[in-house]
């Protein structure tokens, strides 16, 4: 009877965190892997900093209830309802400055030609993708300022 050795699960690398979890099943085993890719998304979700570390200033208070709106509207909402007690993840961040500039700069740019022909469905669009774009620029900048102030505040500990 000949016996085989154990199968390999492979799994399809979405980024290089994961392309990593997977060298490191084929190389260490299956256990390895989920304890790595266990530690990898437990960072990912913004749970490792508690709701008191999360500093606010007078300039997240103002930007605080578009970033709000717009995680409600993207059906994206934090646990606790705001993100004046939740730490805004680097993917959200990554990913609203993302739509800012691909959503953003085009819907200007649609917006500036179409005022000028004055064509009202393009005016429309235009100001949906100037809406959606800002709203996404204002969240990034919500959550890189949550994590400036956060480092400076570990900084004087």
């Amino acid at each position: 009877m000949m016996l085989w050795p154990r199968p390999v699960i492979v799994v399809v690398a979405l980024n290089e965190a994961s392309y990593a979890c997977c060298a490191a099943a084929a190389r260490y085993g299956s256990e390895m892997w989920r304890q790595r890719l266990r530690q990898f998304m437990e960072r990912m979700s913004g749970r490792l900093t508690p709701p008191e570390v999360t500093p606010v200033d007078r300039i997240q208070l103002m930007l605080l209830p578009i970033a709000d709106l717009f995680m409600i509207l993207m059906y994206s909402r934090p646990p606790g309802g705001s993100l004046r007690t939740a730490r805004v993840t680097l993917m959200t961040i990554w990913l609203a400055g993302a739509v800012a500039v691909l959503v953003g700069v085009p819907a200007a740019v649609l917006l500036v030609h179409s005022v000028a022909g004055l064509q009202p469905l393009p005016i429309a669009i235009g100001l949906v993708g100037m809406a959606v774009g800002l709203g996404a620029g204002i969240l990034a900048v919500f959550g890189v300022r949550q994590r400036i102030l956060i480092a400076a505040r570990q900084e004087t500990t």
